[in-house]
């Protein structure tokens, strides 16, 4: 008997995961800079070595290094709490430069005319 496409034999892909906890919850993973998704998370990854990192209101982890083994489970946490010094320094990321406007330069021209540093006089 033949077989039928779909009922073909596959061997299960291995994967082990990592569960990622933050505090607060709601913290955005990174897995090499790569976005995979918020605090809580249960994470499927294959085996191997990562590097993680947390985002949380503009304040960046440090990279946490985690092994992943076959169908095993790692934990891994980030404390944002202001002073809990377990995510390490924490930095900020800075401000992604927005190239103005011919109009909001033109604004800025003429505030600058009409503003000036001198007391005014009564």
């Amino acid at each position: 008997m033949a077989s039928q496409p779909g009922n073909e034999f596959r061997e299960p892909a291995v994967q082990g995961f990592v569960q990622v906890n933050s505090i607060p919850p709601g913290a955005e993973i990174f897995v090499s800079s790569e976005f995979v998704g918020k605090t809580p998370l249960n994470l499927p990854l294959v085996p191997g070595k990562y590097v993680l990192t947390a985002e949380f209101k503009e304040r960046t982890s440090r990279p946490r290094p985690v092994t992943v083994t076959a169908d095993g489970t790692s934990q891994v946490s980030f404390d944002f709490r202001t002073g809990s010094g377990s995510t390490g320094r924490t930095v900020r990321r800075p401000k992604k430069k927005v190239d103005e406007s011919p109009l909001t330069k033109i604004g800025r021209s003429i505030r600058n005319i009409f503003t000036t540093d001198e007391p005014k006089k009564r």
